[in-house]
């Protein structure tokens, strides 16, 4: 895998608007997807699952490495999921979540709420916040 340096083009208007923020990588070269895989998967993150119930009472879970932080006061975080995403629709719809924040030695319950079902002890969403969410019991901590 080589190095990769993008450049930015950005410009803005007089009245210092933004109208262009093009990127381009240096040599022109487009990246090959599994060559950014690897360049991106040494970013070092944390890894959570979010928990939600529909309306209907449908538990669901999805694991997130893209949980971030946004502000304390008020409290905001941002964590992206796929538009399809079971976990998604139930946090639109009953206005509540919970994340839970993964322990080292917990890569299978990751794996598992990835979408890579664990055959045998499956982590199950049976610990409840004080709002009434599904949670983990065994998380390194439940937000």
């Amino acid at each position: 895998m080589g190095s990769y340096f993008l450049e930015s083009e950005i410009a803005f208007d007089a009245d210092g608007r933004l109208i262009d923020a093009g990127y381009h990588d240096a040599d022109t070269k487009a990246f090959e997807p599994r060559d950014l895989r690897g360049v991106f998967g040494t970013f070092a993150t944390g890894v959570t699952v979010v928990s939600a119930m529909s309306v209907s009472g449908e538990v669901s879970g999805a694991t997130a490495n893209s949980f971030t932080s946004v502000s304390l006061d008020p409290p905001l975080v941002l964590v992206c999921f796929a538009r399809d995403s079971r976990t998604l629709s139930a946090m639109r719809n009953s206005g509540r979540f919970a994340i839970q924040i993964l322990a080292k030695g917990q890569e299978d319950v990751a794996w598992h709420f990835a979408g890579r079902p664990m055959t045998d002890g499956a982590p199950v969403l049976s610990g409840e916040t004080e709002r009434g969410v599904p949670c983990l019991e065994d998380a390194l901590c439940v937000v």
